[in-house]
């Protein structure tokens, strides 16, 4: 049974906002720039591949089962700009550190609740610490899903709509 979220979904950058930690503010358009998700999703697994970013831009995977084990958000590819471009806003969503290709980004545990909707919780390399939370809405013409972002102190700090591509 395939998923209405399997598929290739690109972000809608003018209906997608970040809250500026430091400015106290929402910003929109999203200053990610860009982000493409693909994912292949059935009742019981969910793999994922994700084009992150313009500063750098980020090639990241997650494969598991829902509703299992932790795993590894893994960084497969970091490619910076040739060009100085501004940083995104602070968001204290993970990481610190720059990503290394080869490892983690963090670690997820996929929960399922519906064919429209599902979370994705997150957590730093550290095994422990929690980074944020993430749910995935699909919309009702299943050619758009939201997902709002919210950081370990349970604030929301992102909200993004993806569109079918």
């Amino acid at each position: 049974m395939s998923s209405p979220f399997t598929g290739v979904w690109k972000i809608n950058l003018d209906e997608s906002k970040v809250w500026d930690a430091d400015k106290q503010t929402w910003i929109s358009p999203d200053p990610v720039g860009f982000e493409e998700v693909t994912m292949y999703v059935t009742d019981k697994y969910y793999d994922q591949e994700i084009l992150f970013g313009t500063n750098p831009t980020l090639r990241m995977t997650v494969s598991t089962a829902w509703d299992g084990d932790w795993v590894p958000y893994m960084v497969r590819d970091v490619t910076y700009p040739d060009v100085n471009l501004p940083k995104l806003p602070k968001m204290e969503l993970g990481p610190e550190a720059a990503p290394e290709i080869g490892q983690p980004y963090g670690w997820v545990k996929m929960m399922y609740i519906n064919d429209g909707f599902h979370y994705r919780l997150n957590r730093a390399n550290d095994g422990n610490s929690p980074t944020y939370l993430m749910s995935r809405r699909m919309h009702d013409d299943e050619r758009s899903y939201t997902a709002t972002v919210s950081n370990a102190s349970g604030d929301v700090v992102i909200q993004r709509r993806f569109d079918r591509h």
